[in-house]
């Protein structure tokens, strides 16, 4: 990444250049919002390990992932489980059983598309030495095995992964495991770069909890690569011109543990947040900056209707009311709610059958010292759109109500 890249604007290039400093002072890009796990990784939930099985030879670029879960006798002592389905778009096994029982009876294995059955028939067998009664005359056992296509650097007609591989990703399972090209992440590719196995931990105070989750990443476009709130993407496809394009449409396996008790319907609320979607609504000069805060899909407001393409919201935050909250209505989805500032009427303009709440904020004096020193700090960026004396303050508000301009106007009285 050049964080002076001609083609962004100055509040961009301050932000790249913000985030190649913290990557080279700390080694981090992301600013936690919550503790990490002592080695940052699902791991850091007791009892869960992880292993690979790599095959890196010619074409054969492939592999399997597995996640151990705490105990030797799932089969008998299956742990609460749920899924959440974002697109839709995969060939796993063991997932119908699973949202409808909500347990998980085996390891969960992760490899390339076509190398599902033999992992299944690896895991059937090895069960049923565990467990001679599986099927005689107890119930059978539901293996979990989920894919992405890794035709991006793997020949994936070659079938290369046998029930031996599968075998030993599980039994080099442990608590150290390597990250990135390995086991089921060897042939991936992310935002048309190296994909892979990636893994972090929190831990959260207020429920004496920690969360951690395990992603092979197989999917997106590099303009889309967003670090932070700062669309690196960009910055880096000049510097890698020759770069092929990303082909498939991609994928992504996001796993979750905890060491806090859930049912699996508490764990199902979990999991479909790790995959949630945000709309915005912006001016045109506001569209790449709204994009660079991490919003997947920005819709002008002047030229389009966002209740033609947006569908199915759970949450909307409505901070205009009026003629912009009766058509926010249209696409809440059927247990969404809409909330904001503006409209302490909502309530009387809700349509039956839907949910609305309005809120009053209230200053919290540590906060704005918080705020302040990070914005002294240079932490916390602002986006201004001009500085205008007291003066001139009617023509701002004039320009800022009619034209499109990017960020806030600020009013400087010692001019």
């Amino acid at each position: 990444m050049h964080p002076q890249a001609p083609e962004h604007d100055e509040f961009t290039q301050q932000a790249l250049a913000a985030l190649l400093h913290r990557w080279r002072t700390t080694r981090q890009i992301f600013r936690p919002r919550y503790a990490c796990g002592a080695t940052n990784a699902i791991i850091d939930v007791d009892g869960v390990t992880v292993g690979h099985s790599t095959l890196a030879a010619g074409n054969v670029q492939t592999g399997v992932t597995a996640i151990v879960p705490p105990g030797d006798t799932l089969y008998q002592h299956p742990l609460p489980c749920s899924v959440a389905v974002l697109n839709g778009f995969a060939k796993p096994m063991g997932l119908i059983q699973l949202m409808e029982l909500g347990e998980l009876q085996t390891p969960i294995l992760l490899s390339n598309t076509f190398a599902t059955g033999a992992i299944f028939n690896a895991m059937i067998a090895r069960s049923c030495q565990q467990f001679p009664q599986i099927g005689r005359p107890d119930a059978t056992i539901n293996p979990v095995i989920l894919e992405c296509n890794d035709f991006y650097l793997n020949d994936i007609q070659a079938m290369a992964v046998c029930e031996d591989d599968a075998l030993t990703a599980i039994d080099s399972a442990a608590t150290s495991f390597t990250r990135g090209s390995v086991g089921a992440g060897r042939g991936m590719s992310s935002f048309g770069l190296k994909g892979g196995v990636g893994t972090a931990s929190r831990w959260c105070e207020e429920l004496n909890a920690t969360l951690g989750v395990l992603v092979l990443a197989n999917f997106g476009k590099l303009s889309e690569l967003t670090l932070d709130g700062v669309r690196a993407g960009e910055a880096i496809a000049q510097v890698l011109p020759q770069l092929a394009p990303q082909v498939d449409a991609g994928s992504v396996i996001i796993i979750m543990a905890c060491d806090r008790y859930l049912d699996s319907r508490q764990l199902s609320r979990i999991a479909k947040r790790a995959g949630a979607e945000v709309f915005a609504t912006a001016g045109p000069a506001d569209l790449d900056f709204v994009r660079g805060l991490g919003a997947d899909h920005v819709i002008d407001y002047q030229s389009q209707r966002f209740e033609d393409i947006a569908r199915n919201i759970n949450l909307v935050l409505d901070y205009v009311g009026g003629d912009v909250l009766d058509r926010s209505w249209q696409v809440l989805a059927a247990d969404g709610v809409i909330t904001g500032t503006t409209s302490p009427d909502i309530l009387s303009r809700k349509p039956v059958n839907r949910r609305g709440l309005w809120f009053m904020n209230k200053p919290d004096p540590v906060l704005l010292e918080t705020l302040a020193k990070e914005v002294a700090s240079g932490t916390l960026q602002s986006r201004i759109g001009g500085i205008v004396g007291f003066a001139d303050l009617p023509d701002a508000i004039e320009r800022h109500r009619t034209a499109s301009r990017t960020g806030k106007v600020v009013a400087d009285f010692s001019r």
